[in-house]
């Protein structure tokens, strides 16, 4: 795997459509500044918990159909096209439950592992870390499709995976640096880097 490739290509790509990386998640941190407007407005009131709770749940629920569709926003977008990301939104509604069967069982899987040693959770997140992804992607997959399909990208690529998010160590200092500033530019190039990396992972098991 040339990291170095994929890090160059995402920083070319990326530094020149930064904004198209960021648009979905704009619109997103203001739907979630919107749902948390309307909670605090129920809670002046008092005794309306039920409409709070009702809240939480359009956001979690969002928040789940928003993170697939993303993904396949940003894979796409380095495929050469850009997609409309409400469109994806209403195209994943369907996968909801799949997306959901995945998240909890990785994070159940995950959990698992942890509660033994820090270690071997570590190790069983990269395991399934290209699951959404495989999703994201295939959206006729089910969620045990996903799950074993992304299992098998990682496999023999762990080690390599972790060394490439290390790779970005001195972008996230300089946004410390920076106040938070640089991140203008490190969310699109990290974004685009991260889905170029699975891109190469399908080739490499296509092969």
């Amino acid at each position: 795997m040339d990291r170095l490739e994929i890090k160059s290509g995402a920083k070319n790509l990326a530094f020149n459509n930064k904004w198209v990386i960021w648009e979905p998640v704009i619109y997103f941190a203001l739907f979630a500044a919107a749902i948390g407007f309307f909670q605090g407005m129920i809670e002046v009131f008092g005794n309306l918990e039920i409409f709070v709770l009702a809240f939480e749940v359009l956001y979690i629920l969002v928040s789940v159909v928003f993170s697939v569709a993303y993904l396949n926003y940003v894979v796409s977008f380095t495929r050469g096209y850009k997609k409309n990301i409400m469109t994806l939104m209403k195209e994943f509604q369907e996968e909801l439950l799949s997306v959901l069967a995945i998240m909890l069982i990785v994070f159940l899987i995950v959990l698992f592992w942890s509660i033994f040693l820090i270690i071997p959770g570590i190790i069983a997140a990269y395991v399934y870390y290209m699951v959404l992804y495989v999703k994201a992607m295939n959206k006729e997959y089910s969620y045990k499709e996903s799950i074993k399909e992304g299992k098998k990208l990682m496999r023999g690529k762990k080690m390599d995976f972790f060394i490439f998010q290390l790779s970005f160590i001195p972008w996230i200092i300089l946004c410390i640096i920076t106040l938070g500033l640089a991140l203008i530019w490190f969310i699109p190039y990290y974004t685009i880097a991260e889905a170029m990396y699975y891109e190469k992972l399908v080739e490499l098991n296509q092969d």
